[in-house]
């Protein structure tokens, strides 16, 4: 666990950059599958499922603090297609990227009209 904190924090730190299984082993000194088996233990998930859920969760953000265009935050994110983008938020999600923007602000008006009221 210890030899991967560092690559949590490159994750963390770089999400939006390309990073292949083979070069996260290399960053933690492992061969790839001694990588991918140890990786999976401590995290529960494989690598590419622990990149993809830090981007969507990056691209969440952005969807809620940010006027960019959801193919904007795709690309910030690192996702290079906007439509592996929206299935893996939907799956994540159970709603677009669109959608869960458009209920969220939709909450957000709510909440403003209820303030000081009472």
């Amino acid at each position: 666990a210890e030899r991967l904190a560092r690559l949590f924090e490159h994750v963390r730190e770089h999400y939006a950059e390309r990073i292949s299984v083979g070069q996260a082993a290399r960053l933690v000194h492992m061969s790839q599958a001694q990588f991918m088996k140890v990786f999976k233990k401590v995290s529960g998930m494989t690598f590419v499922g622990h990149v993809t859920r830090v981007r969507i969760m990056n691209a969440l953000r952005q969807l809620r603090e940010t006027d960019l265009t959801i193919a904007e935050i795709a690309a910030r994110c690192g996702f290079s297609d906007q439509s592996y983008f929206d299935r893996r938020f939907r799956q994540a999600f159970g709603k677009s990227p669109r959608e869960w923007r458009q209920r969220h602000a939709e909450a957000a008006m709510t909440a403003a009209r209820t303030v000081g009221r009472g």
